[in-house]
Formats: structure tokens, sequence, C-alpha cells
């Protein structure tokens, strides 16, 4: 019998889902989250910090008093300005928003950190490639990439029945209510011991709300000459990665 309790927290305690100033429904990063991918950073004060995709500014805000600067990097407007009235309201003056993203930060100078919270998941498998080498090019020598976000920290290919429980268990929790109770909930119910595999989810589950895996990962990742230094997988579906830049 699986027990949901560990999967749970990931949902209860380190993110949480919320309409974002530009009201589109998303998964935000809590204060928890943030300590832990602070502690797996080890930022240091001399240093300048990305933080790719800041949305209105919850890992900035919590990493900022430890860093030379954050450049906070949102393609959203509505998103930009509420993070600067709460980086004016927080009086820390080392916070610098970006309208960029991932794939086009329009930054162009080196750092010595890039933090990516609850993003990569977004991108299509093209542009996660485009993200990473962009990234690449912001990063001095031996700088760290740290990756938060929901991804599958197993093979899900050589094991279908540890797919089929997690995507049975994340469609509810991550998909917008509307699309999950038309398309999928009626799926679930008519087909209760199916067992759902990688492929299905390609074919059953729309391009924008497909899961990545470690190993596809890894393989771009060391493709743009990554490496890989350390993972925190805190469920078999949501972790941390810290990699350097060689």
């Amino acid at each position: 019998m699986i027990s949901y309790k560990a999967w749970n927290t990931v949902f209860e305690t380190l993110v949480f889902s919320k309409v974002s100033p530009d009201e589109k429904n998303t998964f935000e990063t809590s204060k928890l989250l943030a300590q832990k991918i602070i502690e797996i950073t080890a930022p240091r004060k001399d240093e300048v910090v990305i933080d790719m995709g800041a949305g209105w500014g919850n890992l900035s805000l919590e990493i900022a008093p430890l860093v030379k600067q954050v450049i906070a990097i949102e393609p959203s407007l509505k998103n930009i300005k509420v993070a600067k009235e709460r980086a004016s309201e927080s009086k820390y003056d080392n916070i610098r928003l970006i309208n960029g993203k991932f794939e086009n930060p329009r930054y162009y100078q080196k750092v010595d950190i890039v933090l990516s919270s609850l993003v990569l998941h977004q991108l299509s498998l093209k542009n996660k490639k485009t993200a990473i080498k962009e990234t690449k090019k912001l990063l001095r020598r031996n700088g760290s990439l740290i990756i938060c976000d929901t991804l599958m920290f197993f093979n899900p290919l050589t094991e279908p029945k540890k797919f089929n429980d997690i995507y049975r268990y994340l469609l509810p929790r991550t998909l917008p209510t509307n699309v999950y109770e038309k398309y999928v909930k009626p799926h679930f119910s008519s087909n209760k011991d199916y067992i759902y595999t990688w492929e299905d989810m390609k074919k059953y589950t729309s391009k924008e709300y497909w899961f990545y895996s470690f190993s596809e990962l890894k393989d771009i990742l060391e493709s743009a000459d990554f490496m890989i230094e350390d993972k925190i997988d805190i469920s078999p579906f949501f972790g941390i990665i810290k990699a350097r830049n060689n």
C-alpha cells in the first residue's frame, strides 16, 4: 500500500498553489522551500545571484540579505510590478528586476549563481535546452546552477507501476481544476486498474502538462558541460539539483 504522507508534505509545506499577479494559476516557493534551496546553494556575501523566473519575488527576498546582488528575471510585467513593491517594502536595495525569461534573459553580465525554482517544468524540451545554454553564458566558470522543480527522480520507463502511482497522484494536484475534472478524472475513474506509462502520459496529457525526468535533465546539463554536484530528492517527483559550470 502506498503512503502518500511524505508526498503530501511537498504540497502542504514546500509548494503552494496561487493565482499570480498576472492572473495565472501557478505554484509558488514557500519560505521553507526557499531555505532548503539556500542551504544547498551556500551563497556568499560577495556573490551576484540570478533568480530565474522570479515571479513576485519570494525566493529573491529570502536570498537578498545573504548576497551582494540579486538579479530577478521575470517574463510578466505584472509580477515584476508586485515584486518591486515587495522589495521596496522589505528595504532591500540589492534586488534588480529585469523583464526576461529563461530562454532569453535579457541580461548579459557574468554572475556566480543562477537559481530556478518551479520554472523549468513549464518549458518544452527544446526550450529547456535553450534555457540551459543561455544560463551557461551567464555563469562564471565554476559558477552554480540550482534547479528546484517537479521531475521524476527515477526511471519512469523501467518503473511503470511507480510512475502510474505518481501520475495519478499528481494530476489532480497540478492540473487546473477545470481541466482535471473535465478531461482526466472521468478517464481515471473508468480505468481504475490501468497502469499508466510514460508513453501514456504523452498520449493522454497535453504537452504543457508533461512531466520530465532526472535523466533527461542530466543529459541536457551534461551536453552543456555542467556537472551535477549534489541533489536532494525530496520525493520521487520533486527535488533540488546543484550543478557546476565547467
